[in-house]
């Protein structure tokens, strides 16, 4: 199975972080796993059995697109600690961007993107 890609939302705030910070401390980690092989491996390798993959699609919700980018910012401590490094204004510039960007995720209840995701079940 091909690892899944369709993050929403992701594309646009990794590009507009590699723009300040550069592309390797831009990368988000909680995107990190997407490859659903590799995280059986993983599960198998700890010792789990009768290891089951169900790739599925959820709606990733956030009060408003800058709730979501200074979520997925606060996550990265390097990312962090390379836009302070910036300066105050930054994290509000790259705030607008991803609004910018992402204008076609916002509804009536916030910022909602679709994300796919790998389900792992298993029998310990």
């Amino acid at each position: 199975m091909k690892p899944l890609s369709l993050l929403l939302g992701k594309d646009e705030l990794e590009e507009a972080l590699a723009r300040r910070i550069g592309a390797e401390k831009a990368a988000l980690p909680p995107f990190s796993l997407v490859d659903g092989q590799a995280i059986r491996a993983l599960v198998i390798r700890a010792g789990f059995r009768e290891v089951r993959l169900r790739a599925d699609v959820k709606l990733r919700r956030f009060p408003s697109p800058e709730h979501f980018v200074r979520c997925v910012v606060a996550s990265g401590p390097t990312m962090v600690e390379a836009l302070a490094a910036q300066g105050p204004d930054v994290l509000a510039a790259l705030v607008a961007e991803v609004i910018a960007a992402t204008r076609d995720y916002v509804d009536d209840e916030g910022w909602a993107a679709p994300q796919a995701t790998n389900i792992i079940t298993a029998v310990a």
